[in-house]
């Protein structure tokens, strides 16, 4: 049996297409895991996101955690 989904990360295209990507447990820390697989979502999705696109990351229950709507600004102080 494959390992456990904990988790999802949701592109709507800026056309109103959804793709969606299973996130699976790899450790015990399936929070941290999450939000590291949302942040590498937003770097791979970055020029969708600039053309009107979304993220969703989701948790298993389907709950919205974290939410992304366009372009993502750097801080560099």
């Amino acid at each position: 049996m494959g390992r456990k989904v904990i988790g999802s990360v949701i592109l709507v295209k800026h056309s109103g297409e959804p793709t969606v990507w299973p996130v699976r447990q790899t450790g015990d820390d399936n929070v941290a895991h999450l939000h590291e697989i949302f942040k590498t979502a937003i770097a791979m999705c970055s020029t969708e996101l600039l053309e009107g696109g979304s993220l969703k990351l989701l948790d298993a229950d389907n709950n919205v955690i974290k939410e992304q709507r366009g372009a993502v600004v750097e801080n560099y102080d």
